[in-house]
């Protein structure tokens, strides 16, 4: 599931662009085919900023809209943010984060 998911992301940036088009295309693919790895790796479910938030404090996998201040982007990304405490991310004046999922156990050499 997740190789066909992977490669339909990446197969639909292989078509004919301008430069900068390909560019934006191949920057788009690449990220929703890293989203999707991550997504699958990782087995657990986003959880809405909007239906809870984190219970401890600490690191966790967030999708978010960069942002500055107020100037909110519409585009999603994925990345690691702090929850402080209460509502509060460390980044919160550089993104908006939308959910949220712990992050995954560190590998373990032989753990296979």
């Amino acid at each position: 599931m997740i190789k066909q998911k992977v490669l339909k992301e990446i197969s639909s940036i292989n078509q004919c662009y301008s430069a900068t088009e390909w560019a934006d295309g191949y920057n788009d693919g690449i990220r929703a085919a890293r989203d999707a790895v991550i997504q699958m790796n990782i087995g657990s479910e986003w959880v809405p900023v909007s239906e809870r938030l984190p219970e401890e404090k600490g690191e966790y996998l967030v999708t978010y809209n960069p942002c500055y201040w107020d100037d909110i982007k519409s585009e999603t990304r994925v990345g690691i943010d702090t929850f402080r405490g209460k509502t509060t991310w460390a980044k919160k004046k550089y993104q908006r984060v939308t959910r949220w999922m712990p992050l995954p156990e560190p590998y373990k050499e032989g753990a296979e």
